[in-house]
């Protein structure tokens, strides 16, 4: 059986991803931008030549072959533009760059709103690209909607959107220049990048249809909240009194009454008297016929709800203003360091809880209004325990997911930094920049454990930030033998040979080690 030469199956398979990419990034097709330099100056990514010359504007598609050229070099990126001629486009993104907030927030926070993107890091490292892609072509206004629904929900300060609303807007640089060597690229479970493979195969199945992306400028509902109580039917109707005041009002201060009602409603959303999307439909659909636009009336409503289920009810509407925790099922969650406990509270979600923060009632409520927005109303100690231990009764347990356990993660970050594509070339660099040094003549990887520990504290949701020494020298410790897979010592580097302190693990030792395979992003939840 015969095989291609390496270069021939290295050059198809380069071919295999510019088609992918071109038909996941199909946008403007009668020209196409082209970014000769990419630099990052003063921790901004800076599309300007030397010269001050910004991208080029280029006629023609942006075709197969010159994703070839993006994904082989730096200096010929690609620039599209998701909007075609005729107003149409496939995809679009978040451009978050916020100063302070680096990717890894991005893609924890991403995580949290279970929105459908695919996040890419930016050229500086500061913020990221949230790719929204669509399986058909919809209108550029609607992806725009969705895409600024999207971004309400994100604690950001500065996101730009692609496309605009209603015009052609920009180029955007696309990602993976210079294929698997580029710092453009998506995060898979745990921070690590993703290739290019990988990246296309979770681009392509995330893939939205239109109907599910202009339902995203819809709120999300909480999980479990229902109209569960004696106070539905008056709930009921004062949404109906609201619905008529909004429906008439003229202009002048219709946005002020809009948020003040939507606020009213969210109290007994929060309290689990009536359901969320049935009160956004109506006064959202009354504010639409009180001649308000659609994204003020959208605004508006979103946030009056939202600020409003932080509240309880007023006391001077009913009687039903004390909230109390009514705790529906508990998970015993074992395997990890210590014992967790998964709690559902009916009618808000679910929290996830210490042995200690379940026990103490006020760590409890604390956790709940830190996780799930609700303050609950105080509870005498002999009350909650009684609370506890009936569904302690029903419990079940779990046993924690191996890659979730803080020593896995552990074990697939050091291994993601220890081969790492910024290594140093001598003992030199590793001391001055951090990078991690391979002495393959004695099966040793060399690093400091500060810049070991940077990196772990970047990892999306890091259990690692804050930890003392001693307790990550008690998981480097648990990968092997000391003097024999690991150990500290002192390298004598530089001109005056000073010593230097140091790590080292056995290299080969990571044969041994399995990475976390790549997911698919979480799947719309039901709206």
């Amino acid at each position: 059986m015969s095989s291609l030469p390496t270069d021939t199956a290295t050059n198809n398979e380069d071919r295999a991803h510019a088609e992918r990419l071109c038909d996941l990034f199909q946008g403007a097709d009668h020209r196409h931008g082209l970014y000769r330099v990419l630099r990052v100056v003063d921790g901004k990514a800076e599309i300007k030549d030397e010269n001050g010359n910004g991208p080029a504007d280029v006629k023609g598609p942006p075709t197969v072959a010159l994703w070839e050229m993006h994904l082989a070099s730096n200096i010929r990126q690609l620039g599209v533009s998701p909007v075609r001629a005729d107003g149409m486009c496939r995809w679009g993104v978040l451009d978050i760059d916020d100063k302070g907030v680096d990717f890894g927030d991005v893609v924890a926070q991403i995580a949290a709103q279970k929105l459908p993107v695919v996040v890419c890091r930016s050229k500086s490292g500061r913020g990221g690209h949230c790719y929204l892609f669509a399986a058909e072509w919809m209108p550029q206004a609607d992806m725009n909607a969705a895409l600024r629904a999207m971004a309400a929900r994100l604690p950001f300060k500065k996101i730009d959107i692609f496309p605009p609303a209603d015009s052609p807007g920009n180029w955007v640089c696309m990602p993976y220049g210079e294929g698997e060597k580029t710092d453009r690229y998506a995060a898979k479970t745990g921070g690590l990048a993703m290739t290019v493979a990988e990246f296309l195969s979770v681009a392509e199945n995330a893939r939205q249809s239109p109907t599910a992306i202009a339902a995203l400028t819809r709120p999300p509902a909480p999980e479990s909240v229902v109209a569960n109580s004696e106070n539905a039917d008056w709930a009921a109707r004062k949404l109906a009194a609201f619905v008529t005041e909004i429906a008439e009002a003229q202009e002048g201060g219709r946005a002020k009454l809009l948020y003040g009602l939507s606020k009213d409603m969210g109290k007994m959303i929060g309290a689990g008297w009536i359901d969320e999307d049935v009160v956004f439909d109506a006064l959202l659909d009354a504010a639409t016929r009180a001649r308000l636009s659609y994204g003020e009336a959208v605004g508006h409503v979103r946030n009056g709800i939202k600020d409003g289920k932080q509240e309880p009810p007023d006391a001077s509407d009913d009687d039903g203003d004390r909230v109390y925790p009514d705790i529906e099922g508990i998970v015993r969650i074992t395997g990890g360091e210590e014992i967790m406990w998964r709690v559902t509270v009916g009618g808000r979600g679910t929290v996830k809880l210490t042995t200690r923060e379940l026990d103490r009632y006020e760590l409890f409520t604390q956790r709940c209004m830190e996780t799930l927005m609700v303050k609950f109303q105080p509870l005498k100690t002999a009350e909650w325990a009684k609370r506890i231990q009936a569904a302690l009764l029903k419990a079940t347990t779990e046993v924690m997911p191996e890659e979730e356990t803080v020593d896995y993660r552990f074990r697939v970050a050091l291994q993601d930094f220890c081969f790492d594509r910024h290594i140093a070339e001598t003992p030199e660099e590793m001391a001055k920049h951090g990078k991690p040094w391979h002495d393959d003549d004695n099966d040793r990887i060399y690093f400091r454990f500060d810049a070991l520990y940077k990196q772990l504290c970047e990892l999306p949701g890091s259990p690692f930030r804050g930890c003392k020494n001693n307790k990550l020298g008690e998981l480097l410790k648990a990968i092997g033998r000391y003097n024999e897979d690991y150990c500290i010592s002192t390298l004598p580097i530089g001109k005056g040979k000073a010593a230097v302190k140091v790590r080292w693990v056995r290299k080969s030792l990571f044969d041994e080690i399995v990475t976390v395979p790549p997911r698919r992003p979480p799947a719309q939840p039901p709206l």
